[in-house]
C-alpha cells in the first residue's frame, strides 16, 4: 500500500486534482446562475470520488449506476440476499477495470516496445501498479480477488472520510460566519483574488485549512469539534476550554512561539487523529483542505429560505463514518471576478453529478 500513496506518485496526479477542483467550481457557479441552492453532500463527495477513480482506474467513474452505490453495499441490517446482489455488480465492476487494464497494457507493450521503463511508469495508475506487483509465495502476478479487494477498500476509505469530513466542516463554518470571515482574510491576503487557490498555497495557510507539512497534513483544525466528539475522546474539558464549541483557533500555535501545527508529534500529541500514520493520510489530507480552501475562496456562504445558522441540522446517523442525517444546502455567492470561473464544463448526467469527462 505504501508503495502505490508514495508522495511522488500522489504528486504525479496533481494535475487531475486540479482539474477536479475547477469542475467542482464551475458547477457551483452554474448553481448561482440558475438560483438554486447547492447540495454540498453532492458536490463534496462527486469531488472526491473522481479524485480517487482517476488515480486508482484511470478514469471519472463517478455517475455510473454501476459505481457510486455499489460502493456502499455494507448494511448490517439488511437483507442478506440484497447484499449478494450488489457484491455481484461489484466484482463484475471491478472485473471490468481489471479487463480493460490487462488489454490496454498489452496494447502499450505491442505499440511502445522501446518505450523506456521509467516514463512508463510515470502513466501508471494505480490498478497498473498492481497488475505489475507479484503476488504472495512466489506468484507472478497478485490474484484479482486481491487486487480487487484492494481496489474496493481503497475506494471506500478515501471517499467517504474525506467528503464526510468536509460537509462537517462547512456545516459548522456556516454556523459560525465569524470563522467564514477569518478564513477568506487569510485566504484573500495569502492567494489574492486574481487567481484560483491551488495545492502549493496549502503549505502557506496557517489558520484554515491550517496548512500540511511535507509528508503528512492537517486536518482543518474545526474538524475536531465534530470529529472528536465522534470518537468521544477529544472533549476532554481537562484539556481543552470550551469542549462544546467550533473554536479552530484552539488549535493555533500560542501567540510568539511561531511554528506549525504538527499532528501526533512531539512533544504533547495534542492532535492525534485516527488517520495519523495510515499511508493514505496525505492523500486525504489533501482532497480535505483542497475542497475546502475553494469552498471558501471561491464563494460566501449562507443558508436558503431564510434560514439561520443555528437552524442547521447537525443530527447525525450511525455508521463507520458518522454523516450528517440530512444532507447540506447552502446558497453560495461568488466573491471573485467572474472570468475566474471558467466556462461551465460541469453536466448532469441522469440524476447523478458529474464534473466533466475524463477518459
Amino acid at each position: 500500500m505504501g508503495h502505490l500513496l508514495t508522495t511522488k506518485r500522489l504528486e504525479s496526479f496533481a494535475a487531475h486534482r486540479a482539474q477536479e477542483a475547477e469542475h467542482f467550481c464551475q458547477f457551483i457557479w452554474a448553481k448561482v446562475q440558475s438560483g438554486k441552492p447547492v447540495n454540498l453532500r453532492e458536490v463534496l463527495g462527486a469531488f472526491s470520488m473522481n479524485n480517487v477513480t482517476r488515480m486508482l482506474l484511470g478514469k471519472q467513474y463517478f455517475g455510473l449506476q454501476s459505481a457510486g452505490p455499489a460502493w456502499r453495499w455494507l448494511d448490517p441490517y439488511g437483507c442478506e440476499k440484497k447484499m449478494r446482489e450488489v457484491e455481484k455488480k461489484v466484482d463484475d465492476f471491478h472485473q471490468k477495470i481489471l479487463d480493460e487494464h490487462r488489454r490496454a497494457r498489452e496494447a502499450k507493450k505491442s505499440a511502445c516496445a522501446s518505450l523506456n521503463d521509467d516514463d512508463s511508469k510515470e502513466e501508471m495508475d494505480f490498478v497498473d501498479v498492481l497488475l505489475s506487483l507479484p503476488g504472495e509465495n512466489g506468484k507472478e502476478h497478485m490474484d484479482d480477488v486481491e487486487i480487487k479487494a484492494l481496489m474496493q477498500d481503497m475506494i471506500a476509505a478515501a471517499t467517504d472520510t474525506s467528503s464526510v469530513t468536509n460537509e462537517w466542516v462547512m456545516a459548522e463554518v456556516i454556523k459560525n460566519p465569524h470563522v467564514l470571515r477569518r478564513i477568506q482574510e487569510e485566504l484573500d491576503a495569502v492567494v489574492g483574488r486574481g487567481r484560483m487557490v491551488a495545492e502549493s498555497d496549502l503549505a502557506h495557510l496557517l489558520y484554515p485549512p491550517v496548512r500540511p507539512d511535507d509528508d503528512h497534513g492537517l486536518p482543518h483544525p474545526g474538524v475536531d469539534a465534530r470529529v472528536h466528539q465522534h470518537a468521544r475522546a477529544g472533549p476532554e474539558p481537562r484539556i481543552w476550554d470550551d469542549v462544546a464549541e467550533f473554536r479552530p483557533e484552539r488549535h493555533l500555535p500560542e501567540e510568539g512561539v511561531g511554528g506549525r501545527v504538527e499532528i501526533s508529534h512531539l512533544p504533547d500529541f495534542k492532535i492525534l487523529p485516527f488517520s495519523a500514520g495510515i499511508p493514505g493520510a496525505p492523500l486525504g489530507v489533501v482532497l480535505v483542505l483542497m475542497a475546502l480552501a475553494r469552498h471558501f475562496h471561491c464563494f460566501d456562504w449562507s443558508l436558503p429560505d431564510g434560514l439561520r445558522p443555528e437552524d442547521i441540522d447537525t443530527e447525525e446517523v450511525y455508521g463507520m463514518t458518522m454523516p450528517k442525517a440530512k444532507p447540506l444546502f447552502a446558497v453560495a455567492t461568488p466573491r471573485l471576478p467572474p472570468q475566474m470561473y471558467g466556462s461551465c464544463g460541469a453536466a448532469r448526467h441522469g440524476d447523478r453529478l458529474s464534473f466533466g469527462s475524463h477518459g
